[in-house]
Order: structure tokens, then sequence, then C-alpha cells
């Protein structure tokens, strides 16, 4: 399995469209993590690109903070699950979490983009739309 994270440099991105790289972490049989690399995104990325290179890279989970409707729904069609809404911190931590069950996410996902452009940037809870449940558990 291969998670990716939306980085920009050697940070967490806020926001999924507006990242510069993705680190794509290899997972061992669910359990650990074996190696990582940075999956930089073309300067035409976006959105609408940025689904189809994760799917060619075999990645199969997104954890992003900020995510839109419709990168979801691009994400989806390549077979690529997005949890959203999940707070910032150091990727290695992220991805930890997350194979632990222990990640806090929201799971919200950005509706103004329509409204607001992509010019600005926002937390990783986009406004606090959502409820906050942790990786695992129902709710």
């Amino acid at each position: 399995m291969r998670i990716a994270i939306p980085m920009n440099g050697d940070q967490f991105s806020g926001h999924f469209g507006q990242s510069s790289a993705f680190r794509i972490y290899e997972i061992a049989d669910g359990h650990g993590i074996t190696r990582h690399w940075d999956l930089a995104v073309p300067d035409q990325g976006g959105c609408s690109v940025i689904p189809g290179l994760l799917a060619q890279n075999g990645v199969g989970v997104v954890l992003a903070g900020g995510i839109g409707a419709g990168a979801v729904s691009k994400l989806r069609v390549h077979g690529i699950q997005a949890v959203a809404g999940v707070q910032a911190g150091q990727p290695e931590r992220i991805v930890q979490d997350y194979l632990q069950g222990q990640l806090t996410h929201t799971d919200a996902v950005c509706d103004h983009h329509e409204r607001h452009g992509h010019g600005h940037g926002h937390g990783g809870n986009c406004h606090g739309h959502g409820h906050r449940h942790s990786h695992g558990q129902e709710g």
C-alpha cells in the first residue's frame, strides 16, 4: 500500500491542490513504512492533474488537510481514498497515526472553491466544517 501526503517543501501542505509535491510512503503489510520519496507536482498541476499522477505511482490513500469535493471525486475515480481535514504535523507521524487508527481528522471537504477561487489559503479543516473523529472509529 502507498499513502500520499501533500507537501510544500519539507512541510505538510494545508491544501491538496496547492501542494508543490506529495510525499509517498510505502507501507509493508499495512503496518510500517518501508521507504518514502517525494513526487513533484508539474507546473500545470492542480486538482485536475494530481489524482492521475498519484494513481500512476500506486497511491491508494491520500491524507490531506483541505481538499475540495471535485478533487475527492477525481481521486475516487482513480481508486484512491481521500482522508480530509487532517491536522498539520510531521508527515511521517501523520502516516503512523493513520496506520495505528489514531489519526484525528474532520472528513471536511471544502465547498467554497467555485465561489472564491483557489487564490487563497485556509486551515486544514476547511473553515471548521465537519466533525472530528479518529480513523478507525465510527462517528
